[in-house]
């Protein structure tokens, strides 16, 4: 079975279209605020988490377990 990963356009950058659905239905709209310093995503920190996650996911196996990015992150 085929797993789907959604990534963000980065041209668009965050975005609800690009976002799993059932995140969507939990997030708030200041999730998707690159411009807010006090949003996940907003400050450097978690914008770079972000995108070296959406790079492990283009770049690995689709079987590898996401908890193995997060040791890693983690580890950093």
């Amino acid at each position: 079975m085929a797993r789907t990963i959604y990534l963000d356009d980065e041209d668009e950058g965050l975005a609800r279209e690009s976002s799993h659905p059932r995140f969507v239905e939990l997030a708030p709209d200041s999730f998707f605020d690159e411009t807010d310093e006090f949003s996940p995503f907003g400050n450097d920190d978690g914008n770079d988490a972000l995108r070296a996650m959406e790079e492990w996911f283009e770049d690995s196996d689709p079987r590898t377990d996401p908890r193995e990015f997060l040791t890693e992150l983690l580890d950093e």
